[in-house]
C-alpha cells in the first residue's frame, strides 16, 4: 500500500483508512494529480466526511467504526519469517500492489470489506549501522573500524538480525464476529511453517 499512503498521507491513521481511501478513490475514477490536489488540501475531519459520502457500504461503515472507535481486531499475527519462500515473497509484493492485497483478502472471505490484511516490513537500518565506523583500542592504539567488523558490535548486529526476523509481519484485521473463520480459513490458504498463538487484542487504527 505504499503508494497510495504516498499520495493521500493515510499512514496517519492506518489501514483501515487507507483501504477505505482507496475504494473511494476508485468510486470517483481519480488520476494520481487529481488525488494530489483533493489531499493536500483535506484535513483528517474533510477526509472521514468524504468517506461517508460513498456509495460503497463497507467504505461508509469503516468512516463510521473510525469516528466512532468501533475497530476491527487483530485476529491472527504471524511474522513474516515464519512463512515458506514463496508465500514469504506473496505477501512482500503485497506491500506494492494493492489490488492482489485485496484479491487475497477475498481469498479469505468472500465478501468486500469484511477482513483487512496488513502487511509491516519496516526499514530498520540494519544494512546502514552495520557500516558505522566506531573506535576500536587495541594493541597498538586506536582504530575506525566498521561496525560489522568487530566484537563491540555483535549485540547490536544480534538485536537488529532478531528484529529482522521478528517485526516484518502480516497482520489480519476483522470484525469479531468472524473472528473463528477468518482465522481457519487464512491458515488453511497461507499455512506458516512455525505456527504462532493469534492475538486476540483490540487495535487503534490511528495508532498505525
Amino acid at each position: 500500500m505504499a503508494g497510495l499512503v504516498e499520495v493521500t498521507g493515510c499512514h496517519r491513521s492506518g489501514p483501515l483508512t487507507s483501504k477505505a481511501t482507496y475504494f473511494r478513490m476508485k468510486e470517483e475514477h481519480l488520476t494520481r494529480n487529481e488525488c494530489i490536489g483533493l489531499f493536500t488540501r483535506m484535513t483528517d475531519g474533510d477526509l472521514y466526511r468524504w468517506l461517508e459520502t460513498s456509495e460503497i457500504p463497507f467504505v461508509r461503515e469503516y468512516a463510521s467504526r473510525i469516528r466512532y472507535r468501533r475497530l476491527y481486531k487483530v485476529v491472527l499475527s504471524r511474522p513474516i519469517a515464519s512463512f515458506g519462500e514463496s508465500l514469504q515473497e506473496h505477501f512482500l509484493h503485497l506491500i506494492e500492489n494493492i489490488e492482489s492485497l485485496v484479491e487475497t483478502e477475498l481469498d479469505v472471505i468472500d465478501e468486500p470489506g469484511k477482513v483487512i490484511i496488513d502487511v509491516v516490513n519496516p526499514v530498520l537500518g540494519e544494512e546502514f549501522l552495520s557500516q558505522i565506523p566506531i573506535l576500536v583500542g587495541g594493541e597498538t592504539g586506536f582504530d575506525l573500524v566498521r561496525l560489522n567488523k568487530t566484537e563491540e558490535g555483535r549485540p547490536l548486529r544480534n538485536v537488529l538480525m532478531q528484529q529482522k526476523r521478528t517485526i516484518p509481519s502480516v497482520r489480519v484485521y476483522t470484525d469479531p464476529e468472524h473472528a473463528e473463520t477468518v482465522r481457519k480459513r487464512f491458515e488453511k490458504l497461507f499455512p506458516s511453517e512455525e505456527q504462532k498463538p493469534h492475538r486476540d487484542d483490540e487495535v487503534d487504527f490511528d495508532e498505525f
